[in-house]
């Protein structure tokens, strides 16, 4: 996000999240988020941060927010306000919250349209993950030879760049309102939505910027991890149920039963899982309970697989649609 990119921002109709993430400390992240600061306009540096502040900062500043240490922000899905903020940033035409403030608690809209970088070790919220393009970071391997980076230095070594994309950006600002891209159709809409920015300007500077900038899109939309929600989650174990079991129907029991002894079960908070709280897990999905089996002493309820048809084929369209 040069400085020239953030100019750019003030057209633009979406606002992608970078996510620098990694799976350990020492990775390069905070690295990364001092050198954006040398390019960006108005840079906001920030670790700990509430979402009073936050809002406050945006609505004044429009800065380019650049978080560092999000993991401990969100650890264990805390601050969910905070959380909400950075989730409504996306879209230009709704990056408002409505917050009530003076004596009189008259209610405010405040902005919360800016850039922003994000670096955590581990992953983002998963609803702040789909509104983001992420990097994942590696920490350097003894044998990989870097020059050493003088952050003393830094700024006047990055000054001219920041000062050549500002310039351009000025010169193509009005041109970029006007592009119209069609981002690659392997990639689902928000990923669409989120690309459409920088491929603009690739397009806008030509040559093979085009195709790298589309390749780049797919490639880094390609390494992202699945949701990770707890229902996404839970129907993935249920088509591997299905696929296991070879039947058309599975009773809550048997659901609930073989959930109980997995090994790899991803909500142990949760368990030992019931019944009730496996419909009302499956209930966002409109899926519920039917009788799968009668006989004249018993009846069970359960699932029926074609029930399950719509939701596999949206929320895990890579796996097989039994």
């Amino acid at each position: 996000m040069p400085s020239g990119v953030c100019i750019l921002h003030d057209v633009a109709a979406v606002s992608p999240n970078l996510s620098l993430s990694s799976p350990e400390k020492r990775c390069g992240k905070t690295r990364n988020l001092q050198i954006l600061g040398c390019l960006v306009r108005r840079p906001m540096h920030a670790a700990h941060v509430t979402a009073a502040a936050l809002m406050r900062a945006i609505d004044h500043y429009a800065p380019t927010l650049l978080i560092d240490e999000a993991d401990t922000i969100f650890t264990n899905g805390g601050s969910a306000e905070l959380r909400g903020i950075l989730n409504a940033g996306l879209y230009r035409s709704n990056a408002f919250v409505l917050r009530c403030s003076g004596d009189r608690k008259e209610p405010k809209i405040h902005s919360v349209w800016c850039a922003k970088a994000i670096a955590l070790i581990g992953r983002l919220p998963t609803t702040l993950e789909d509104r983001s393009i992420s990097i994942a970071m590696r920490r350097r391997a003894p044998e990989e030879r870097v020059d050493a980076l003088h952050y003393d230095q830094l700024f006047a070594e990055l000054e001219p760049i920041r000062r050549k994309a500002a310039c351009w950006a000025l010169d193509h600002k009005d041109r970029l309102a006007h592009i119209t891209v069609h981002p690659p159709e392997t990639l689902h809409d928000r990923a669409q939505d989120l690309w459409r920015p920088l491929l603009a300007i690739a397009e806008a500077v030509g040559g093979d910027w085009t195709d790298r900038a589309r390749r780049a899109a797919v490639e880094l939309a390609g390494i992202q991890p699945e949701d990770n929600s707890l229902g996404v989650q839970l129907l993935a174990r249920i088509q591997s149920m299905f696929e296991r079991e070879q039947m058309d129907r599975l009773s809550s029991e048997t659901i609930v039963h073989v959930l109980a002894d997995s090994e790899d079960r991803p909500w142990p908070e949760r368990l030992p899982l019931t019944k009730a709280q496996l419909a009302r897990l499956l209930a966002p999905f409109g899926i519920r309970p039917t009788i799968v089996h009668r006989s004249r002493t018993q009846v069970r309820r359960g699932y029926l697989v074609g029930d399950f048809a719509d939701a596999f084929a949206r929320y895990l369209p890579h796996q097989p649609i039994l």
